[in-house]
């Protein structure tokens, strides 16, 4: 039995697995000591209520916070992600508006483009015909209004004075012809309606002259011819009456003779009263017409001279007792 100061007798060292494990030296570190105090910490902070005092299931809460296969992850900022995704859908929705017209303009230019439809022979053939009545009609038309004019045949050209509208008519219905034939669209409609409505006032008006007589030789009887010495100029005075006046119309005119197309000018004209009665050539060129009236036999004397070259007048004497 040895005392309580015996130190002689050993306790056995607890048994190991690792056999010399327990005559390892410990070594402390400072890194070794950080975490036994961060234990001892960690120790003295109580558990939660219903805590079983266990360590916490760290694998588990990794696997709920991680996101399911095929389920689209969730950011912890949502508000402002959400804001950003609007924004950029808006953004796309611009973009691809703005590029619509481009595209659509792209498009339309990839595609052919479909050749225009030519004017057939018919079309041609119709604005020809119609420019030769307007050029034909309007080139008569003019040559009745112009004074001096060119006197193809008298008889013609007496026909022509009296019914020169109708000859103006034609001519803008040859244009309405040209303008269907060759334009196209709503141009073809207005302008071919305005020309034929234009012809149709200047007939309407052509035919009411002709009804009331209004300066217009109708009827036509020659009351004398007059040439002159030298056989270039011939003196013409007719009368006529047209549509329901009562009174006839006096026109004396001087032609040229010779020439293939000779010209003619007006030198005397009277509604009424007075009456040419004989014309007489002082010279060449200068004409006197002596008219006669009812209540006297005395002769009045009109005097014109002819210039030479450009074959007009240098006054034309007019009356009407309408008027006068």
């Amino acid at each position: 039995m040895s005392g309580p100061g015996d130190t002689s007798k050993k306790p056995d060292p607890a048994p190991d697995k690792g056999g010399d494990a327990a005559e390892k030296n410990i070594t402390v570190t400072p890194a070794k000591v950080a975490h036994a105090s961060t234990r001892a910490d960690n120790a003295a902070i109580p558990a939660a209520p219903g805590s079983t005092g266990e360590p916490m299931d760290l694998k588990g809460a990794e696997v709920s916070g991680k996101p399911a296969d095929g389920a689209p992850a969730k950011d912890a900022a949502s508000p402002a992600t959400s804001k950003q995704k609007k924004v950029a859908k808006d953004t796309a929705a611009a973009g691809a508006k703005d590029a619509g017209p481009q595209a659509s303009k792209q498009k339309a230019e990839k595609q052919p483009k479909t050749p225009r439809r030519r004017r057939g022979l018919v079309a041609w053939f119709l604005a020809g015909l119609g420019l030769a009545i307007a050029g034909l009609a309007g080139l008569a038309s003019w040559n009745v209004w112009a004074e001096p004019h060119y006197v193809i045949n008298p008889r013609l050209d007496a026909l022509m004075q009296d019914f020169g509208g109708y000859v103006a008519a034609v001519a803008i219905f040859g244009l309405a012809l040209i303008a269907a034939a060759l334009l196209r669209g709503r141009a073809a409609f207005v302008t071919t309606a305005t020309l034929l409505i234009i012809g149709a006032i200047v007939a309407v008006f052509t035919t009411v002259l002709l009804g009331i007589g209004a300066g217009i030789m109708c009827g036509r009887e020659p009351i004398f011819t007059q040439g002159s010495p030298n056989r270039r100029l011939m003196v013409t005075a007719v009368r006529g009456r047209c549509g329901v006046t009562r009174e006839f119309t006096y026109q004396v005119s001087v032609r040229e003779l010779g020439p293939s197309f000779p010209r003619q000018i007006m030198i005397f004209q009277s509604f009424g009263q007075p009456a040419p009665s004989e014309a007489l050539f002082i010279t060449d060129r200068v004409i006197t017409v002596l008219t006669k009236t009812k209540k006297s036999d005395i002769a009045t004397r009109y005097t014109v001279t002819i210039d030479r070259k450009t074959f007009k007048p240098d006054k034309v004497w007019r009356f009407d007792v309408r008027t006068d």
